[in-house]
């Protein structure tokens, strides 16, 4: 448990509007009121949904000693207020320093863009570890920090949580914390406050436009992780993605650059590729070390260069690396090969964007000896706009559909494949099967010698999220209960 004294908060907040004592310790920072103890901070953020001020009766009820608000409210007798500007700003600003700053002694790694950032923050724990430096990570799937291994909420974690499971990793003997920095942390101040000690841009397609609202906010939120390394920090940017540049221009830190199809800092140079894997060279300072990674794909060649770039900036031998990624074992969810023998190949992916299935399914369809069959959706109460791209990109590419649903939330199921529907050229090359069971047991029902089976969407997911429950549902156990695995 960390300590802050409310003077140092105070001081932190370089706020004139300062109500009740200025003495006293902090025994804990948060911004759920349910989570408020005796003597904590509680921080009022007025958010998408719920706004904190809200709840401030109820935090001191709990106890709460110091309020950090955005506008002033009545707080109980003996209490602090404080007025500031930006309350998640604030709240990260004290997290950080209520947990003793552990990213200042911590590598940590931050991954943006738009696709790759799960499997390259699991490249890059995997490698760190492999040379018996010890790694943790924050990802989209799990959190890890050396000593416990959780399922993650969110990609990027609130603020305090944040610099809470930083401080458990330092704690517990981490070394290097790769960390995907999402837009939405980015916008949202989650990340403020922290030193990291690199970082690692993928790729730009659009999405979370229902947030953004434009391509080119996207990108220039994504700008503010480069923004806040320090001249002694490294970036790995992706050459063969057409924002490296922008991002180039938008930091201190020093650039390294890669890429898997053109020279680069470091740079693969692909043999050959099948749906088991990629046989390439990782080329770096002149030299060039073989690679067997079990990974599917092209892209996911980018992602093992940008993990490697990482490890290289932080001192590790280029022939060590490689060797680390011919050990990989893998994502979940991510092109997650479900073992089937009944001589067609199943996948479950992540992939529920229409860029994210483009780069999924042009990189595997090549690899397909015979048909390659795909079962997706669209997520519900989500940008709507990108339904009909996610037909067409699957389209392109699939020799036969299988619609479903994929969490539809609040909205009529069918409603949402109506949408994607639109996105369609033609009829005779897809079902519909809004149970989302049904839909899997029908593609594989359909599955031949030479097939494969892509069930996009979910990944990891282990839910379905319907207007009024949440529904246990695992794509990969139903594949196996389909197909009589045990």
């Amino acid at each position: 448990m960390g300590s802050l004294s409310i003077q140092d908060a105070l001081s932190l907040l370089r706020s004139s509007r300062v109500y009740g004592a200025r003495s006293g310790e902090i025994t804990d920072v948060t911004c759920d009121s349910r989570k408020v103890t005796p003597g904590a901070c509680f921080v009022a953020v007025n958010g998408e949904r719920v706004d904190g001020h809200n709840y401030v009766a109820a935090a001191g009820a709990a106890g709460a000693k110091l309020f950090v608000v955005e506008r002033a409210v009545a707080v109980g007798r003996g209490a602090t207020m404080v007025v500031v500007k930006d309350s998640r700003k604030a709240a990260a600003v004290l997290a950080a320093e209520f947990h003793g700053r552990p990213s200042e002694a911590l590598d940590v790694i931050g991954i943006t863009g738009t696709h790759g950032k799960t499997t390259t923050s699991y490249i890059i724990r995997h490698i760190m570890n492999f040379s018996g430096r010890k790694s943790g990570m924050l990802t989209t799937v799990e959190y890890d920090t050396g000593s416990q291994v959780l399922k993650a909420s969110q990609t990027t974690p609130d603020a305090v949580r944040l610099n809470q499971l930083l401080s458990e990793a330092l704690s517990a003997g981490v070394k290097v914390m790769p960390v995907e920095v999402s837009s939405h942390a980015l916008c949202q101040q989650r990340v403020t406050g922290l030193k990291f000690r690199g970082a690692v841009y993928t790729n730009l397609a659009s999405d979370h436009l229902d947030y953004h609202k434009t391509r080119d906010a996207y990108r220039e939120a994504k700008a503010k992780l480069f923004e806040m390394l320090e001249p002694d920090a490294f970036c790995a940017l992706n050459a063969d993605d057409a924002n490296w540049e922008y991002y180039a221009n938008r930091t201190l830190a020093r650039v390294l650059t890669y890429s898997a199809g053109k020279a680069a800092d470091v740079s693969g140079q692909v043999d050959c590729a099948d749906i088991h894997g990629v046989k390439f060279g990782l080329v770096h300072g002149g030299a060039s070390y073989p690679v067997r990674l079990g990974l599917v794909g092209l892209h996911n060649v980018e992602n093992a260069l940008g993990a490697a770039a990482s490890a290289i900036a932080l001192g590790m031998e280029a022939g060590e690396v490689a060797a680390a990624l011919s050990a990989f074992p893998g994502v979940p969810g991510r092109l997650e090969r479900v073992e089937t023998e009944n001589g067609f190949g199943v996948f479950v992916d992540y992939a529920h964007t229409d860029g994210a299935l483009a780069t999924v399914l042009s990189n595997v369809k090549p690899l397909v000896r015979g048909r390659l069959i795909v079962v997706f959706g669209a997520g519900g109460d989500r940008d709507r706009g990108k339904r009909s791209r996610m037909g067409r990109a699957v389209e392109r590419y699939a020799d036969f559909v299988v619609l479903t649903s994929d969490n539809p939330r609040s909205e009529d199921p069918m409603r949402i494949i109506k949408e994607v529907q639109a996105g369609f050229r033609q009829t005779n090359s897809r079902l519909v099967r809004p149970d989302r069971r049904e839909a899997i047991e029908t593609a594989l029902g359909m599955a031949r010698t030479g097939d494969v089976v892509l069930i996009a969407g979910k990944g990891h997911e282990d839910y379905q999220v319907f207007a009024n429950r949440m529904e246990y549902f695992d794509d990969r156990e139903v594949v196996q209960e389909t197909l009589g695995i045990s």
